[in-house]
């Protein structure tokens, strides 16, 4: 079962796209929101496969790190380098910000989405403790919330709970609006679910047949 391609996806596709990291500048805290929001529900695809490419990062890390290093930063410059981050692989660094976006806005459940998304995305299994911890906090407060839904799938993937994702994923697909990009993703994951247990029951059927005689 390929649980580390399949739970290396991107969040939801539900709402706004990457493309939002290159136009937010420094803004209010419900630009920071849409910003987060943008990140934890844009396309499912993989953040190194964004529309920018490394230079171009390279080039907006160095103009925000001086921005967030220069003390009082928003929380806008703090999420868009915690974003860059994660596109350089630098994934210790990039969830620090995440934590430090989520104390600049502690009650906002799209910063905690985010930070959760990249946590469950982690390969740190601690990092999946906590993340996972976030989402069912979430869930706790709003059971049909998409993103975080999608979120917990993902993160039974990880840990081959492949019967629990696919009940989690069976009731987003109800949930979510048909030939969306949201649909698209959720049916595609449980076919993979699907193709991926098939194979490792034909697996272990083979594996269990007698040895012919010689």
């Amino acid at each position: 079962l390929a649980v580390a391609r399949m739970a290396g996806c991107s969040p939801l596709p539900l709402a706004g796209t990457s493309r939002d990291l290159g136009r937010a500048g420094a803004g209010s805290a419900d630009q920071a929101r849409k910003l987060a929001e943008g990140i934890a529900s844009g396309p499912l695809q993989p953040l190194e496969q964004d529309h920018l490419d490394r230079d171009d990062v390279g080039a907006m890390v160095a103009r925000l790190e001086s921005r967030v290093n220069a003390g009082d930063p928003s929380i806008n410059d703090v999420i868009m380098l915690a974003r860059s981050y994660r596109v350089l692989n630098r994934e210790d660094e990039s969830v620090a910000l995440y934590r430090k976006a989520q104390t600049m806005a502690p009650d906002d459940p799209a910063i905690r989405l985010v930070l959760a998304s990249a946590l469950i995305r982690s390969e740190k299994d601690a990092y999946l403790d906590e993340g996972e911890k976030i989402v069912d906090d979430l869930l706790a407060s709003d059971p049909k919330k998409p993103e975080a839904l999608w979120l917990k799938s993902l993160g039974l993937v990880r840990r081959h709970e492949i019967d629990a994702a696919r009940k989690t994923l069976t009731q987003l697909s109800a949930l979510v609006a048909e030939d969306s990009k949201a649909k698209i993703a959720v049916t595609g994951l449980l076919r993979e679910l699907d193709t991926a247990s098939a194979g490792s029951t034909n697996s272990d059927a083979n594996s269990a047949k007698p040895a012919p005689n010689e």
